[in-house]
């Protein structure tokens, strides 16, 4: 029986996040924002910008995170602490090990490109394949 209910539980989690999500989608998509429902055809994009601001409604923000504010998940600040600590803790992090940034020293980087060198190897393979198969079929008329 308990096992019974914890799996409900574990379950009910993905259902009510993705409620969650539904509802905020819902409310980003649906034509109309408070300022409109207020102000109703008196709404500029100018009165609409200061009331957001003014009420703190995040309609200027990107939706995830929105969508972590308006749950509750995080405060604004807190997320935006946290991305700066991060980015910083990266940063410390390469200069640490002697790297900075994810890109490989001068002396491990090879002269042309991953991709550019698979190209390459692929093209000289395929011409190398081409001019044996010329050069056979020559002979072969040949004699």
């Amino acid at each position: 029986m308990i096992r019974f209910i914890l799996r409900r539980l574990i379950y009910a989690i993905p259902v009510l996040l993705g409620i969650i999500l539904l509802v905020f989608i819902l409310a980003r998509v649906i034509p109309g924002d408070p300022c409109t429902a207020t102000y109703g055809e008196k709404a500029t994009p100018e009165l609409c910008a200061q009331f957001a601001i003014r009420y703190g409604l995040g309609l200027d923000t990107p939706w995830y995170v929105a969508e972590l504010t308006a749950t509750g998940f995080v405060r604004l600040p807190a997320l935006a602490i946290a991305v700066g600590w991060l980015a910083a803790a990266g940063q410390v992090t390469a200069l640490s090990i002697g790297r900075y940034a994810p890109y490989p020293s001068a002396r491990e980087r090879p002269p042309r490109g991953p991709l550019r060198e698979a190209v390459r190897r692929t093209v000289l393979t395929v011409s190398a394949a081409r001019a044996r198969r010329a050069s056979e079929a020559r002979r072969a008329q040949e004699g």
